[in-house]
């Protein structure tokens, strides 16, 4: 009994030696990317034999990659594909621990197979201490990985025309010309099909920028200035839009960019808006005053329209009423009084009238005709 006992304990320092060498090994080797790597969560990479794709890997808790066969802007694709949700079908054994506990993920035999290396192009907004908020700063830099996660991306539109200055009426009449403004925005994009985003264009940071800056210029060329600060969701669905269509003269075939170049947008919003040129006080001005005017008649027209309802359900009101007659006058004489300068004639047998006419109208000037005895008061 003791020499079994003293051969499984031995059976397992030899294990866990073993275990601990390796991933000792693993470890070392991940810093210069020799048969291990290290992959941040949310991060994916390719395995490459020279420029032969041999896999894609992604490391993340909610998301996974598969390679299918998949439809895509007219044509019949057999690709990788990131998807929500876990792993189906996760690493087991010693690479697996690796994987789940330190981060680290078998990257080929080295030095026939390795990961793959290329561009990464991004541009953000610049967060240095010294820094605007809104600064866009371009990065490119040399990456062995791409994101599975939607990531920010910055865009400065310089010199952009608004479609006038604000909207007038229900009718979304333009008035007050157009406007210079710089806008600064944010797409949030999603890497969905990396083979075609990083090998197929390569450069598709460059492609998609060109692409998403002309469709905002669009935007805010077809927008009102008072209107585009108060459109988040409007400018988010507007963008949306190129994932299944770019703008183009030939449209026979719908393709976005979700089909050509392998990503797509998942939202946007705009950051600030400026008036660019010397006279931007002159514009914002009259702009502004422009804007209070348009309000002020609004408000007018809002009183109006109220006025005219409550007028039309009273007259239903006294239509329906027996005495309908009487009390439209009434209610006549009530509303001339208003100014006091109301002047009532009355006939000799009105004695009743002029009684129920005095209590509703104690301000108006009042005579009565009297005949010939009494003569003009």
């Amino acid at each position: 009994m003791s020499d079994f006992f003293l051969a499984l304990l031995i059976n397992t320092a030899i294990v866990f030696g073993v275990v601990t060498v390796i991933a000792i090994t693993a470890y070392l080797l991940a810093f210069i990317d020799i048969f291990f790597g290290f992959a941040q969560e949310n991060t994916g990479f390719a395995i490459v034999a020279g420029e032969r794709l041999i896999q894609m890997k992604v490391a993340s808790r909610s998301r996974h990659i598969e390679k299918k066969t998949v439809p895509l802007g007219g044509r019949t694709l057999h690709t990788w594909i990131v998807e929500n949700g876990e792993e189906p079908n996760p690493t087991v054994g010693i690479l697996g621990w690796l994987e789940r506990h330190m981060g680290i993920y078998w990257v080929g035999w080295w030095p026939l197979q390795g990961r793959y290396q290329y561009e990464m192009f991004r541009t953000i907004f610049d967060r240095s201490p010294n820094a605007s908020q809104n600064d866009v700063m371009r990065r490119q830099n040399n990456s062995n990985f791409f994101y599975v996660q939607p990531v920010e991306y910055g865009f400065s539109l310089i010199g952009a025309e608004t479609g006038s200055a604000i909207l007038s009426g229900n009718g979304g009449q333009k008035k007050g010309g157009n406007i210079p403004v710089d806008v600064k925005f944010s797409v949030f994009i999603l890497i969905v099909y990396p083979e075609i985003a990083i090998f197929d264009n390569p450069v598709w940071f460059e492609r998609a920028s060109s692409i998403i800056l002309a469709h905002a210029k669009n935007y805010v060329g077809t927008r009102a200035f008072d209107a585009l600060r108060g459109e988040e969701h409007s400018f988010a669905g507007y963008m949306l839009k190129l994932n299944k269509k770019i703008p183009e003269d030939d449209v026979s075939v719908e393709r976005g960019l979700l089909s050509e170049l392998g990503v797509e947008i998942v939202g946007a919003a705009i950051r600030t808006i400026d008036i660019v040129g010397s006279l931007k006080e002159s514009i914002l001005s009259s702009t502004t005053e422009l804007y209070r005017k348009e309000q002020e008649a609004a408000g007018i027209r809002e009183i109006a329209m109220a006025k005219r309802d409550e007028l039309r359900a009273e007259l239903e009101a006294v239509d329906s009423s027996p005495n309908g007659r009487f009390v439209r006058r009434q209610r006549a004489l009530e509303r001339a009084s208003e100014s006091g300068q109301l002047i009532i004639f009355t006939g000799e047998n009105d004695a009743n009238e002029q009684r129920l006419t005095a209590n509703l109208l104690p301000e108006a000037q009042r005579k009565r005709k009297e005949g010939e005895k009494d003569g003009n008061q």
